[in-house]
């Protein structure tokens, strides 16, 4: 790793900033999030959600601006929310994935074999439309029901899951992302957690998405002013 400057290290909104069920999709460039801003991330919680709960999402873009790569990144949450009555969950994130619709991938052409782990595609981009802890299923014959989390991914035309899939045998099929309320979510609090988010190395202008899932919980204490939480990425 060359001369890293954190200036340039920086976060943006993804393409789809609006809440609802569409909101994610790739990097948004002209969108930087500034960094201690109020509501960068998510809107205030009004008093009718408060008491009724909440569950929503909001995918961020860390992206590294210096002509040298950054290398060996991860991300934690380096502090939860402290209010009482909600907290703040993180999985990695492609460039497709939406908050709960699923998005035809990209790959015109990809194999699905019930029973196995492995998934291959012909012409694909998985390095940049998936992420580990994405699910992913055969959108040809299946629905989302039958999607599985993405444990590695080897090559922008291989992946493996982290179970065998349950679903239809295709070796043609239209690859689908789940949305991001299937995944899995994590609470990594420090570089060394098990569950940080592994991001790779990241050269000049490259950039990874997280999704970030936050619940109140129903019927809380009363509302918190200045509630926040805070996301590190850092090379390892």
């Amino acid at each position: 790793m060359g001369v890293i400057s954190s200036a340039l290290l920086k976060w943006y909104q993804s393409a789809v900033w609006a809440q609802g069920n569409a909101h994610g999709g790739a990097i948004d460039t002209a969108a930087a999030i500034t960094s201690g801003a109020m509501n960068n991330v998510f809107p205030n919680v009004t008093n009718a959600q408060r008491i009724a709960g909440l569950t929503d999402y909001r995918k961020v873009w860390f992206r590294n601006e210096n002509a040298d790569d950054y290398t060996t990144v991860k991300g934690w949450i380096q502090a939860n929310t402290p209010a009482t009555n909600d907290a703040v969950w993180i999985v990695l994130a492609g460039s497709k994935s939406t908050t709960s619709t699923p998005v035809q991938l990209t790959q015109a052409t990809m194999a699905f074999t019930a029973a196995s782990t492995a998934v291959t595609g012909i012409g694909t981009s998985f390095l940049t439309e998936l992420a580990v802890g994405e699910e992913v299923f055969n959108g040809t014959d299946d629905t989302e029901a039958a999607s599985v989390r993405i444990a590695s991914i080897e090559s922008d035309t291989a992946l493996t899951l982290s179970a065998t899939y349950g679903g239809t045998t295709n070796a043609t099929a239209q690859g689908y992302v789940a949305g991001a309320d299937q995944c899995t979510f994590v609470q990594p609090d420090a570089i060394d957690h098990a569950d940080a988010l592994v991001l790779g190395s990241l050269a000049q202008n490259g950039s990874r998405g997280i999704w970030v899932k936050r619940v109140v919980d129903a019927g809380g204490l009363d509302g918190y002013d200045n509630n926040s939480f805070t996301l590190r990425v850092e090379d390892s």
